[in-house]
């Protein structure tokens, strides 16, 4: 069954190390809208690098 060999004890105990320095942060439909004209405004001011399109 699953959790029990030894492969899946390594991999849950790094599972559950990896679980425990995630933060879940929710950005929702209205802060992402409260947020649009500032990183519009930062779109708009972003300058191209030079020949980026030539070594890309």
């Amino acid at each position: 069954g699953h959790g029990r060999g030894a492969v899946d004890g390594v991999g849950g105990t790094y599972a559950t190390a990896a679980i425990t320095d995630i933060n879940i942060i929710l950005n929702d439909a209205q802060h992402i809208k409260a947020q649009s004209s500032l990183l519009n405004q930062r779109w708009d001011e972003i300058r191209a690098i030079p020949d980026t399109l030539k070594i890309h």
